[in-house]
């Protein structure tokens, strides 16, 4: 994390900082509001992606259930799966941008983005499970969502559970 640190610090510095930072001299320290931003930034990165994994989990479960309940046909469902299959696939998509931009040395970051990209994995898998099932709509696609569906929560219960001590 500090490597982010330092190539944000040389990027402003490279690009100029404000004059009043300049002007306040060593004492106001620039660079530590700097690596503060960055922190701020991947932290929220991190929290933003994670509502992203439960809101797909959650969203696609409302549709789910609405399916087996015969609230919506088969068609129906896989439409309402667009839009969620939309956010899953940015987040997806930005996990993967972030964590070739994160650098070997932060272990830290590349686990937590690591764990993320697990459960969005999982997720992919239980969305296509979803998708077959509202098309053929089988006890075979039935079993597969089902199966899918204990790995997602396994992966949700494992990122939120607080570390062993």
């Amino acid at each position: 994390m500090r490597n982010i640190h330092a190539c944000l610090l040389a990027l402003l510095i490279l690009l100029g900082l404000p004059g009043s930072c300049l002007a306040q001299g060593a004492e106001a320290k620039p660079e530590g509001r700097v690596l503060q931003l960055a922190d701020a930034y991947q932290d929220g990165y991190l929290r933003m992606t994670a509502v992203g994994c439960f809101s797909v989990y959650s969203t696609s479960g409302f549709i789910f259930g609405d399916f087996m309940n015969g609230v919506i046909d088969g068609q129906t469902a896989i439409n309402s799966l667009e839009h969620v299959a939309l956010l899953h696939s940015v987040a997806l998509e930005s996990v993967g941008e972030i964590e070739g931009l994160t650098p070997e040395t932060d272990t830290l970051g590349r686990e937590e983005l690591g764990k993320l990209r697990d459960i969005l994995e999982k997720e992919n898998r239980l969305l296509g499970a979803l998708l077959d099932l509202f098309s053929e709509g089988g006890v075979m696609q039935m079993e597969q969502v089902k199966a899918e569906l204990l790995l997602v929560e396994q992966a949700l219960d494992d990122y939120t559970r607080p570390p062993a001590e």
